[in-house]
């Protein structure tokens, strides 16, 4: 999932079950007043405690620059996969 990325990556596939429920997450178990199951699909959304309009480009400038750049919709797969978020409510399900 090329568009989940950072603290919602996945690592690697061992298994795939299509559930008739969101299933729970590490994350939306832990925290989840700040991530949700869609979380970082809509940089108009902010997380509670940072913004998530802008964000730094690694291969510019290293991964501690100051050089910052717009967060794309679907962080740039918008093309690929906005189909799949077509019926949703963004602002809900960010």
């Amino acid at each position: 999932m090329p568009w989940k990325y950072g603290f919602k990556s996945i690592k690697s596939v061992v298994r795939i079950r299509v559930m008739d429920k969101q299933p729970p997450t590490s994350w939306n178990q832990l925290a989840s007043h700040e991530y949700g199951f869609y979380a970082n699909v809509n940089p108009e959304v902010d997380h509670p405690r940072w913004s998530q309009a802008s964000e730094r480009s690694i291969g510019e400038g290293g991964l501690f620059s100051a050089k910052r750049i717009p967060t794309q919709m679907f962080n740039g797969y918008g093309d690929f996969v906005a189909d799949l978020y077509k019926n949703m409510d963004l602002r809900k399900f960010y």
